[in-house]
């Protein structure tokens, strides 16, 4: 931004978006924020997907606005963007994010069909985040309901907990 506009063919600086159309893009934006802080799942990124195109647009517009090399640039940041998909950071992230969630679904997937033909008529305990692909054959995982009992984590109180709430349903 602090670079000035560039000329174009013909000699003027190359044209903005409309600043009345940039404040649009800001009102929508703001708007759905404010909405989804309200309703939830704001911090989620994928709810922020139907307002990342104007951010794109908009910063689009500046790079070609004010760079000479803007093509190279478009282009370096396409292909960032795409290997973005495939490498993980170095920090802890959320699966969703990049294609290591299709990892996350083929790991749940394969969970899902063990224990399905190992203890397809067992009371399974779990702490898996998607227990619900378990017990509904309609998501895909399993073919048949299986019986789960839910629990936050595998602490020794956790366990113990449960195993005291099963001894007073079998007594």
């Amino acid at each position: 931004m602090t670079l000035p506009a560039r000329h174009g063919g013909n000699g003027e600086e190359r044209p903005r978006i409309a600043i009345p159309i940039q404040i649009t893009f800001a009102v929508v934006m703001l708007a759905y924020i404010v909405a989804l802080s309200f309703i939830g799942g704001a911090v989620l990124s994928r709810y922020m997907l139907p307002v990342v195109p104007l951010v794109i647009l908009i910063g689009v517009s500046t790079i070609w606005r004010r760079l000479a090399s803007w093509k190279l640039v478009i282009s370096g940041l396409a292909v960032l963007f795409v290997a973005g998909w495939f490498w993980n950071p170095l920090y802890s992230f959320p699966f969703e994010d990049n294609l290591a969630y299709r990892d996350y679904v083929q790991l749940h997937q394969a969970g899902a069909s063990y224990l399905e033909q190992h203890f397809a008529h067992a009371r399974v305990l779990t702490a898996w985040t998607a227990s619900d692909e378990l017990n509904r054959p309609w998501l895909g995982y399993v073919h048949q309901p299986m019986r789960i009992v839910r629990i936050e984590n595998f602490s020794a109180e956790e366990v113990r907990r449960w195993r005291l709430r099963m001894r007073r349903v079998i007594a």
